[in-house]
C-alpha cells in the first residue's frame, strides 16, 4: 500500500483528475488499505480483469513469464512466497500472477494455467521465457492452444545449446552457415529458440546478440 500511495503522490497531478478526486493530495498508504478492506477481492480481482481485457484487446501483444520471490511477503513457513509473472512489457502490466503451489515447479504452473492466460486475453500472442522453461510438455502445449513462444538460452547451457545445434541446423538461412562469434562475451552469449503454431518441424532457430551477419526470420513466414 506505501508504493500504491507514493506511485499516487509523484503522479497525482496525471491521476487526479480521471480518478474522480477532488482533494488536493493523493489518498494516505492507511485510506488505501481500508478502502480496499471492505471490498470483495473476487469483485477487485475481476474489475481488473475486465479492464485488462479491454486494454489489450486486439492481437500482437507479447509477455514476458518469469519467476520472483516476493521478499516482503511470507507464506506460512515465513519464506518468501514464490510467484509465476506474466509481463506485458509494452503495456506495462501484470497480466498474471500465479504462486509455486507445493511441489510445483514454474513450467508446470506456467502449463496448468496456460488455457486460462489465452482465453482471458485472446491477444496475447506470443510467451517469452528463460531456458529454465525448456520443456516439451510445456512448448507443445502453447503451440497446441496456437500461440507462440520465444524461449532465450544463454552461454551458461552449453548441453541445451548443444542440443539446439543438433535439433536445428541453420540452413534454414538460405545462404547462410553458422561461424564463429564475434566477441566472446559470456554474459551475452545465447540462442533463441522460436515456434510458431504449426508445430514443432516449422520452428526456427534464432542466433541472438552474435554478429554472425544474418536476421532473425520474419515472424510465421511460411
Amino acid at each position: 500500500m506505501a508504493h500504491i500511495a507514493w506511485y499516487g503522490k509523484l503522479h497525482w497531478p496525471a491521476l487526479k483528475e480521471p480518478l474522480g478526486f477532488v482533494r488536493d493530495d493523493a489518498p494516505h498508504a492507511t485510506t488505501i488499505s481500508r478502502t480496499l478492506a471492505g471490498v470483495s477481492y473476487g469483485q477487485l480481482q475481476q474489475a481488473l480483469h475486465c479492464w485488462m481485457a479491454d486494454v489489450t484487446q486486439g492481437s500482437g501483444v507479447n509477455a514476458a513469464v518469469d519467476g520472483k520471490w516476493a521478499k516482503q511477503s511470507q507464506d506460512a513457513a515465513g519464506n518468501p512466497l514464490a510467484m509465476v509473472n506474466v509481463l506485458a512489457h509494452d503495456l506495462k502490466l501484470c497480466l498474471a500472477q500465479w504462486p509455486l503451489a507445493e511441489r510445483r515447479y514454474e513450467p508446470q504452473t506456467l502449463r496448468e494455467r496456460l488455457a486460462q492466460l489465452f482465453e482471458r486475453y485472446p491477444g496475447l500472442e506470443v510467451l517469452t521465457m528463460d531456458a529454465l522453461y525448456a520443456e516439451k510438455d510445456l512448448c507443445q502445449a502453447i503451440v497446441s492452444l496456437g500461440r507462440d513462444y520465444l524461449i532465450r538460452v544463454k552461454g551458461n547451457r552449453p548441453t541445451i545449446l548443444n542440443a539446439l545445434r543438433d535439433g536445428f541446423p541453420c540452413d534454414g538461412f538460405p545462404g547462410e552457415a553458422l561461424g564463429e562469434p564475434a566477441a566472446e562475451t559470456v554474459e551475452k552469449k545465447g540462442l533463441a529458440l522460436s515456434s510458431a503454431g504449426c508445430g514443432p518441424a516449422r520452428n526456427w532457430l534464432t542466433i541472438s546478440e552474435r554478429n554472425w551477419g544474418f536476421p532473425a526470420p520474419a515472424r510465421r513466414p511460411w
